[in-house]
C-alpha cells in the first residue's frame, strides 16, 4: 500500500465556539513522549484508543441487486443492507517542528477529529454514522437514538515529535428513501442512511495547526499523554495557522500522513 503526502501553508487564524471551559478525552492513540505542555487549571487530558470512522456520503445511490433485496417483511421493503468495510485507512497527524502545536478539532461531541475529509467529487464527506443506526435496522424500526456520550474538544496539542492516529472504515454513508411497505416507517422515519464502500478516487484530509490563546486559565495547556492530549476552552482562539493536506486514492492505498512542518 503506498501513500502520498502534501502540504499547503498559508496563515489563518479562527476562533473555538461554545461556552466554558473543560476536558475531553478523545478517540486518538498518541506516540512519541515529552513533557507535559503548558500549566495551569481548566485543561483536559486525554488518553485516546484509534476511532473507527464510519463516513457519511456524497449522494443517494439506486437500488442494485447487492444489499437491496426484500426482506421477509414483504417484496416491497428493500434490506437495504450494510456494505462490509474495505479495509482500515489509518490516518497519522505528526508534528515535525521543533515546538508544540495546537490543531484545531472539527464540530461535534461524537468521535472527535481534527481532519476534514473530502471526496472524488470535492464535496465534503462527512464520515460518522448516523447516530441512530443506519437503514439495515431503520426499515424494521429498530432505530435506537439514546443521548450520545459527548466527548467535544477544542484543540489538540501535539508535542515536537508526538503522533496521533485515526482510523476510517472507508465506509460513507448515502441517502435512501424507505418505502411506505417497510414496517419501520412509522417508527424511524420515510429516510435513513446505509453504509456503502467509498467510491474510487482521491480522498483528501485536511488539518491546521499554529498557536492558540485565550483560555480560560493561560498560558492554553492540557496534559499530555505519550506527547499528545485535547483541551475543551470556549475562548480558545488559534494563531498562525497553517494548513497540511494529505492525499489518499481509493481503492489501494491505506496509509494518509499529515505531517506539520
Amino acid at each position: 500500500m503506498g501513500w502520498i503526502s502534501i502540504v499547503a501553508l498559508f496563515g489563518i487564524g479562527i476562533t473555538a465556539c461554545g461556552t466554558g471551559g473543560s476536558s475531553s478525552e478523545g478517540d486518538a492513540s498518541a506516540d512519541a513522549g515529552s513533557t507535559a505542555a503548558g500549566s495551569g487549571s481548566g485543561s483536559a487530558t486525554e488518553e485516546g484508543s484509534a476511532t473507527e470512522a464510519g463516513a457519511t456520503s456524497m449522494g443517494a445511490t439506486s437500488m442494485g441487486a447487492t444489499g437491496m433485496d426484500s426482506t421477509d417483511d414483504g417484496p416491497g421493503c428493500p434490506a437495504f443492507a450494510d456494505e462490509a468495510s474495505p479495509g482500515v485507512i489509518s490516518i497519522e497527524v505528526t508534528n515535525l517542528r521543533a515546538e508544540a502545536v495546537w490543531v484545531p478539532m472539527g464540530a461535534g461531541c461524537i468521535e472527535p477529529v481534527p481532519y476534514v475529509l473530502t471526496g472524488p467529487d470535492g464535496a465534503e464527506v462527512a464520515w460518522r454514522a448516523p447516530a441512530c443506526g443506519t437503514c439495515e435496522g431503520a426499515v424494521q424500526g429498530q432505530c435506537p437514538c439514546p443521548p450520545p456520550f459527548c466527548d467535544e474538544a477544542t484543540a489538540l496539542y501535539l508535542e515536537p515529535g508526538a503522533t496521533v492516529r485515526y482510523e476510517w472504515s472507508g465506509l460513507v454513508h448515502v441517502d435512501e428513501v424507505v418505502p411506505e411497505e417497510c414496517p419501520g416507517i412509522a417508527d424511524c422515519g420515510a429516510t435513513c442512511q446505509r453504509a456503502v464502500v467509498a467510491p474510487a478516487g482521491e480522498h483528501l484530509f485536511a488539518i491546521m495547526a499554529g498557536g492558540a490563546s485565550g483560555c480560560a486559565v493561560e498560558p492554553c495547556a492540557c496534559l499530555p499523554m505519550d506527547g499528545a492530549c485535547t483541551l475543551y476552552d470556549a475562548g480558545m482562539v488559534f494563531t498562525e495557522l497553517v494548513d497540511v493536506e494529505a492525499m489518499v486514492v481509493l481503492p489501494g492505498e491505506s496509509v494518509v500522513q499529515l505531517e506539520i512542518q
